[in-house]
Protein backbone atom coordinates (compact mmCIF):
# COMPACT_ATOMS: atom_id res chain seq x y z
CA UNK A 1 0.00 0.00 0.00
CA UNK A 2 1.54 3.32 -1.34
CA UNK A 3 2.28 5.26 2.11
CA UNK A 4 1.62 8.76 -0.16
CA UNK A 5 -1.47 7.80 -1.52
CA UNK A 6 -2.91 6.20 1.89
CA UNK A 7 -2.61 9.67 3.39
CA UNK A 8 -4.15 11.36 0.34
CA UNK A 9 -7.52 9.70 0.93
CA UNK A 10 -7.98 10.78 4.63
CA UNK A 11 -9.14 13.91 4.68
CA UNK A 12 -7.52 15.23 7.72
CA UNK A 13 -4.59 14.91 6.55
CA UNK A 14 -4.34 15.52 2.92
CA UNK A 15 -1.93 18.23 3.29
CA UNK A 16 0.06 16.18 5.55
CA UNK A 17 3.88 14.82 4.51
CA UNK A 18 5.69 11.68 5.29
CA UNK A 19 8.83 12.37 7.23
CA UNK A 20 10.56 9.13 7.46
CA UNK A 21 9.50 5.44 7.87
CA UNK A 22 9.67 4.87 11.62
CA UNK A 23 9.68 0.46 11.55
CA UNK A 24 8.63 -2.16 9.97
CA UNK A 25 7.46 -5.18 11.66
CA UNK A 26 6.11 -8.14 9.97
CA UNK A 27 2.25 -7.10 10.77
CA UNK A 28 2.41 -3.68 9.88
CA UNK A 29 4.73 -0.13 8.66
CA UNK A 30 4.62 2.91 10.72
CA UNK A 31 5.10 6.74 9.55
CA UNK A 32 6.34 10.12 11.31
CA UNK A 33 3.86 12.28 9.12
CA UNK A 34 3.77 15.85 10.11
CA UNK A 35 0.74 18.41 9.14
CA UNK A 36 0.88 21.98 10.19
CA UNK A 37 3.96 21.56 12.96
CA UNK A 38 2.23 18.34 14.36
CA UNK A 39 3.48 15.20 13.92
CA UNK A 40 1.41 11.67 14.07
CA UNK A 41 2.32 8.27 13.51
CA UNK A 42 0.80 6.64 10.52
CA UNK A 43 0.22 2.55 10.45
CA UNK A 44 -0.38 0.71 7.70
CA UNK A 45 -1.25 -3.24 7.69
CA UNK A 46 0.86 -5.68 6.20
CA UNK A 47 -0.78 -8.93 4.38
CA UNK A 48 0.35 -10.99 7.48
CA UNK A 49 -1.58 -8.60 9.96
CA UNK A 50 -5.13 -10.58 8.36
CA UNK A 51 -3.14 -13.89 9.17
CA UNK A 52 -2.78 -13.40 12.76
CA UNK A 53 -5.86 -12.08 13.26
CA UNK A 54 -5.43 -8.34 14.60
CA UNK A 55 -8.83 -6.99 16.00
CA UNK A 56 -8.12 -3.46 14.54
CA UNK A 57 -11.49 -2.05 16.07
CA UNK A 58 -11.17 -3.55 19.85
CA UNK A 59 -7.41 -1.81 19.10
CA UNK A 60 -9.25 1.58 18.69
CA UNK A 61 -11.82 0.80 21.52
CA UNK A 62 -8.78 0.59 24.13
CA UNK A 63 -7.03 3.05 22.70
CA UNK A 64 -9.69 6.00 23.24
CA UNK A 65 -9.42 5.05 26.78
CA UNK A 66 -6.06 4.67 27.53
CA UNK A 67 -5.31 7.95 25.96
CA UNK A 68 -7.60 9.60 28.42
CA UNK A 69 -5.08 8.85 31.26
CA UNK A 70 -1.88 9.54 29.30
CA UNK A 71 -1.03 5.70 29.43
CA UNK A 72 -1.30 5.48 25.32
CA UNK A 73 -1.18 7.81 22.43
CA UNK A 74 -4.08 9.42 21.21
CA UNK A 75 -6.27 7.91 17.71
CA UNK A 76 -6.76 10.47 15.28
CA UNK A 77 -8.37 8.28 12.65
CA UNK A 78 -8.82 4.87 11.67
CA UNK A 79 -9.76 2.61 9.17
CA UNK A 80 -9.70 -0.86 10.57
CA UNK A 81 -11.17 -3.00 7.62
CA UNK A 82 -8.18 -1.22 5.83
CA UNK A 83 -6.03 -1.50 7.85
CA UNK A 84 -4.74 2.03 9.08
CA UNK A 85 -4.58 4.07 11.78
CA UNK A 86 -3.05 7.44 12.75
CA UNK A 87 -2.46 8.44 16.00
CA UNK A 88 -0.63 11.23 17.71
CA UNK A 89 2.83 11.21 17.98
CA UNK A 90 4.31 10.02 21.23
CA UNK A 91 7.63 12.78 22.09
CA UNK A 92 10.45 11.08 23.90
CA UNK A 93 12.41 7.92 23.16
CA UNK A 94 11.97 4.33 23.28
CA UNK A 95 13.46 2.09 26.25
CA UNK A 96 16.16 0.25 25.16
CA UNK A 97 16.69 -3.20 27.06
CA UNK A 98 19.79 -1.06 29.07
CA UNK A 99 16.78 1.15 30.37
CA UNK A 100 15.51 -1.96 32.12
CA UNK A 101 18.51 -2.99 33.95
CA UNK A 102 18.02 0.00 36.06
CA UNK A 103 16.23 -0.28 39.20
CA UNK A 104 14.13 3.42 39.00
CA UNK A 105 12.82 2.71 35.93
CA UNK A 106 12.00 -0.48 36.56
CA UNK A 107 9.65 0.35 39.78
CA UNK A 108 8.42 3.17 37.06
CA UNK A 109 7.45 1.12 34.95
CA UNK A 110 5.22 -1.33 37.53
CA UNK A 111 3.67 1.48 38.59
CA UNK A 112 2.51 2.13 35.22
CA UNK A 113 0.90 -1.26 35.24
CA UNK A 114 -0.59 -0.85 38.63
CA UNK A 115 -2.42 2.25 36.96
CA UNK A 116 -3.31 -0.09 33.68
CA UNK A 117 -4.21 -2.76 35.63
CA UNK A 118 -6.50 -0.48 38.06
CA UNK A 119 -8.98 0.48 35.11
CA UNK A 120 -12.12 -0.73 33.89
CA UNK A 121 -11.70 -3.10 31.67
CA UNK A 122 -12.52 -2.92 28.11
CA UNK A 123 -12.60 -4.89 25.39
CA UNK A 124 -12.30 -8.42 24.30
CA UNK A 125 -10.94 -11.27 26.69
CA UNK A 126 -7.47 -11.97 25.56
CA UNK A 127 -8.07 -15.66 23.82
CA UNK A 128 -4.78 -17.35 23.52
CA UNK A 129 -6.16 -20.44 22.60
CA UNK A 130 -7.31 -18.75 19.23
CA UNK A 131 -3.90 -17.22 18.54
CA UNK A 132 -2.40 -20.47 19.87
CA UNK A 133 -4.75 -22.47 17.09
CA UNK A 134 -3.83 -19.66 14.56
CA UNK A 135 0.22 -20.14 15.43
CA UNK A 136 -0.28 -23.54 14.92
CA UNK A 137 -1.40 -23.37 11.25
CA UNK A 138 0.22 -21.01 9.84
CA UNK A 139 3.49 -22.91 10.48
CA UNK A 140 1.36 -26.01 9.27
CA UNK A 141 3.90 -28.48 10.55
CA UNK A 142 4.15 -31.63 12.91
CA UNK A 143 6.53 -29.75 15.01
CA UNK A 144 4.51 -27.03 14.71
CA UNK A 145 1.24 -29.32 16.09
CA UNK A 146 3.30 -30.22 18.81
CA UNK A 147 4.87 -26.89 20.01
CA UNK A 148 0.77 -26.00 20.01
CA UNK A 149 -0.49 -28.99 22.17
CA UNK A 150 2.47 -28.12 24.64
CA UNK A 151 1.17 -24.79 25.02
CA UNK A 152 -2.12 -25.62 25.38
CA UNK A 153 -1.22 -28.36 28.14
CA UNK A 154 0.49 -25.32 29.87
CA UNK A 155 -3.12 -23.14 29.76
CA UNK A 156 -5.17 -25.63 31.01
CA UNK A 157 -2.45 -25.20 34.24
CA UNK A 158 -3.91 -21.82 34.31
CA UNK A 159 -7.45 -21.77 33.37
CA UNK A 160 -9.20 -20.41 37.00
CA UNK A 161 -12.40 -18.23 36.69
CA UNK A 162 -11.50 -16.96 40.39
CA UNK A 163 -9.01 -14.94 38.99
CA UNK A 164 -8.88 -11.38 38.88
CA UNK A 165 -9.24 -10.07 35.08
CA UNK A 166 -8.04 -6.32 33.45
CA UNK A 167 -7.08 -4.68 30.29
CA UNK A 168 -3.44 -5.57 30.14
CA UNK A 169 -1.05 -4.46 27.00
CA UNK A 170 0.07 -7.93 26.76
CA UNK A 171 3.44 -6.82 24.62
CA UNK A 172 5.27 -5.19 26.95
CA UNK A 173 8.89 -4.77 24.97
CA UNK A 174 11.09 -2.08 25.61
CA UNK A 175 10.61 -0.65 22.41
CA UNK A 176 6.85 0.28 23.01
CA UNK A 177 7.72 2.06 26.26
CA UNK A 178 8.56 5.11 25.43
CA UNK A 179 9.91 8.17 28.27
CA UNK A 180 9.01 11.71 27.91
CA UNK A 181 8.33 13.66 30.67
CA UNK A 182 6.30 10.26 31.74
CA UNK A 183 6.06 6.70 30.68
CA UNK A 184 3.70 6.13 27.88
CA UNK A 185 3.12 2.57 26.25
CA UNK A 186 2.63 1.88 22.59
CA UNK A 187 1.36 -0.35 20.17
CA UNK A 188 -1.56 -1.82 21.52
CA UNK A 189 -2.19 -4.29 19.18
CA UNK A 190 -3.08 -7.25 21.45
CA UNK A 191 -4.28 -5.34 24.38
CA UNK A 192 -7.65 -7.57 26.00
CA UNK A 193 -8.84 -8.34 29.13
CA UNK A 194 -6.31 -10.75 30.96
CA UNK A 195 -3.91 -12.13 33.74
CA UNK A 196 -2.27 -8.79 34.53
CA UNK A 197 0.52 -11.53 35.66
CA UNK A 198 1.24 -12.33 32.13
CA UNK A 199 2.04 -8.60 31.50
CA UNK A 200 4.86 -8.90 34.26
CA UNK A 201 6.43 -11.86 32.86
CA UNK A 202 6.34 -10.72 29.53
CA UNK A 203 8.24 -8.35 30.72
CA UNK A 204 10.89 -10.34 32.93
CA UNK A 205 10.91 -13.42 29.92
CA UNK A 206 11.41 -11.07 27.14
CA UNK A 207 14.32 -9.07 28.33
CA UNK A 208 15.67 -12.02 30.71
CA UNK A 209 16.02 -10.28 33.95
CA UNK A 210 17.96 -11.51 36.33
CA UNK A 211 16.88 -12.42 40.12
CA UNK A 212 17.55 -8.72 41.54
CA UNK A 213 15.82 -7.44 38.46
CA UNK A 214 12.80 -9.69 38.75
CA UNK A 215 12.81 -8.88 42.80
CA UNK A 216 12.64 -5.20 41.90
CA UNK A 217 9.49 -5.49 39.60
CA UNK A 218 7.85 -7.80 41.75
CA UNK A 219 8.38 -5.95 44.78
CA UNK A 220 6.95 -2.64 43.11
CA UNK A 221 4.07 -4.12 41.88
CA UNK A 222 2.94 -6.14 44.55
CA UNK A 223 1.54 -5.12 48.07
CA UNK A 224 1.65 -8.62 49.09
CA UNK A 225 2.13 -11.36 46.43
CA UNK A 226 0.57 -14.86 47.61
CA UNK A 227 2.22 -18.27 47.11
CA UNK A 228 -1.11 -18.75 44.26
CA UNK A 229 0.02 -15.30 42.44
CA UNK A 230 3.61 -16.24 41.93
CA UNK A 231 2.81 -19.76 40.91
CA UNK A 232 0.89 -18.62 38.23
CA UNK A 233 3.44 -15.46 37.03
CA UNK A 234 5.83 -18.56 36.91
CA UNK A 235 3.64 -20.42 34.94
CA UNK A 236 2.92 -17.28 32.76
CA UNK A 237 6.97 -16.94 32.37
CA UNK A 238 6.69 -20.35 30.31
CA UNK A 239 3.62 -19.93 28.31
CA UNK A 240 5.19 -16.29 26.97
CA UNK A 241 8.57 -18.28 25.98
CA UNK A 242 5.88 -21.07 24.23
CA UNK A 243 4.16 -18.43 22.39
CA UNK A 244 7.05 -16.69 21.23
CA UNK A 245 8.30 -19.27 19.49
CA UNK A 246 4.91 -20.09 17.82
CA UNK A 247 5.07 -16.61 16.77
CA UNK A 248 8.39 -16.50 15.52
CA UNK A 249 8.05 -19.54 13.92
CA UNK A 250 4.98 -18.50 11.92
CA UNK A 251 6.02 -15.54 11.12
CA UNK A 252 9.05 -17.12 9.55
CA UNK A 253 6.50 -19.52 7.57
CA UNK A 254 4.67 -16.40 6.53
CA UNK A 255 8.52 -14.95 4.89
CA UNK A 256 8.40 -11.86 7.48
CA UNK A 257 11.49 -13.24 10.16
CA UNK A 258 14.31 -10.71 9.90
CA UNK A 259 17.96 -12.06 11.21
CA UNK A 260 17.78 -10.75 14.64
CA UNK A 261 14.30 -12.62 14.89
CA UNK A 262 15.75 -15.50 13.53
CA UNK A 263 18.64 -15.39 16.18
CA UNK A 264 16.15 -15.08 19.03
CA UNK A 265 14.15 -17.58 17.99
CA UNK A 266 16.89 -20.03 18.09
CA UNK A 267 17.62 -19.03 21.64
CA UNK A 268 14.43 -19.48 22.70
CA UNK A 269 14.04 -23.11 21.20
CA UNK A 270 17.06 -23.64 22.95
CA UNK A 271 15.30 -22.25 26.10
CA UNK A 272 12.21 -24.56 25.84
CA UNK A 273 14.40 -27.75 25.37
CA UNK A 274 16.16 -27.05 28.63
CA UNK A 275 13.27 -26.08 30.66
CA UNK A 276 10.62 -25.03 29.36
CA UNK A 277 7.73 -26.26 31.71
CA UNK A 278 6.47 -25.77 35.30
Amino acid sequence: MNVDRVLAEIEPFTAARVMKKLSGGPASDSYLVERDAERFVLRIDTGIAAAFGLDRQAEVEILTLVSQTGLGPVPEFADPGQGILVTRYVEGRAWTENDLRDPERIRSLAALLRQLHALEPQGCHFDIHEKVDRYARAIGTPEGDSLAENTRELLRKLDDASVSQCLCHNDLTCANIIEGQGLTLIDWEYAAIGDPLFDLATIVEHHRFNAVEEEVLLGAYFDTASAKDIGRYQRHRVLYRYLLVLWLTSVGRLGGLGPEQQNRLRQEWALLKTGGSL
